[in-house]
């Protein structure tokens, strides 16, 4: 099997620059000169530890929920679930040599991140999908570590890795708090928030929500399952996470993931003249890494990881 890597190399640059004054912010693709040398999107101290966990409740759903199919992983996928600094580098190092062998590449990787509800800075754990085929979710739990693996933190800093989430920049913010030495304040992260995308691409108007899951709703057409209990509890970091909380969370990015795809298809199939758009599908050798992944107090288990 091989890795499919989709970069959209002609559109997603102009479509990005286009949104230079909305909200002040700006989206740059790595494809730029020397003279108009991108610039960072940072998370911004505006966004306050308690972000990532509201939900807007001011549009009214476009769908009659009863009538959506639930959105969820597909039949016999498995999340990755990663709590030791050796194994985040085996399965995150490929990810990093992506960028490292072109200097004009850009990665994807959609991003969501959980903590227990006592807890008053940091996360627990984050969620991981890159924008890569075949499909994989890792599900680090960074509430475990002193530090972030290198590799970890190469895909957090790196300008040309784009962190894609509902309100990605709060669970950032949360991050940094956490690690403040390795992601200090003069680093700036490049970052697409969904709601902010999908208002620029005009999917939603102002007053509609851009919570994950009224998205998933907008542009997707599924409902995305947000049961309060299993959301938010103080059961993230016990030494083995259930498997209901493995599936909440892989879903979340998961879910990410396909709306971002959804509305940038869309917008290239809508926007731009089919002789305008480029997409690249790059063949790369299959990797694949045995590790233990899954660490409780008695056992691991044996996963087969595949970049």
């Amino acid at each position: 099997m091989a890795s499919t890597i989709f970069r959209a190399t002609r559109y997603i640059g102009q479509y990005l620059n286009s949104l230079t004054t909305f909200r002040g912010l700006k989206y740059i693709s790595s494809y730029h000169t020397a003279q108009d040398k991108p610039t960072n999107l940072n998370s911004g101290s505006e966004y306050s530890d308690s972000l990532s966990f509201s939900e807007d409740h001011d549009a009214t759903i476009p769908f009659p929920t009863s009538k959506l199919r639930v959105f969820d992983l597909p039949k016999g996928f498995r999340p990755t679930l990663l709590q030791r600094p050796d194994y985040i580098e085996k399965a995150l190092g490929p990810l990093v040599e992506i960028i490292d062998q072109d200097s004009l590449e850009t990665l994807y990787l959609s991003m969501d991140a959980e903590w227990n509800i006592r807890r008053r800075t940091g996360v627990s754990i984050i969620q991981l999908c890159p924008h890569i085929d075949p499909t994989v979710v890792y599900i680090i739990a960074v509430h475990r570590l002193s530090s972030l693996p290198p590799s970890l933190l190469r895909l957090l800093t790196s300008e040309r890795v784009w962190k894609i989430g509902s309100r990605i920049k709060g669970d950032l913010t949360r991050l940094r708090k956490q690690f403040p030495t390795q992601l200090h304040d003069s680093i700036r992260f490049s970052t697409i928030d969904l709601k902010e995308y999908a208002l620029a691409g005009r999917f939603i108007q102002p007053k509609q929500s851009g919570a994950l899951a009224s998205l998933c709703e907008t542009v997707l057409g599924q409902r995305l399952p947000k049961d309060q209990d299993t959301r938010a509890n103080n059961s993230w970091e016990y030494p083995t996470i259930s498997s209901s909380l493995l599936h909440y969370a892989a879903c979340d990015v998961l879910a990410s993931r396909r709306i971002f795809e959804k509305m940038l298809g869309e917008e290239v199939d809508r926007s731009v003249p089919p002789d305008e758009v480029k997409l690249e599908l790059e063949q790369d050798e299959v990797r694949e890494i045995q590790a233990q992944v899954i660490e409780t107090d008695a056992t691991a288990e044996l996963c087969h990881l595949r970049v």
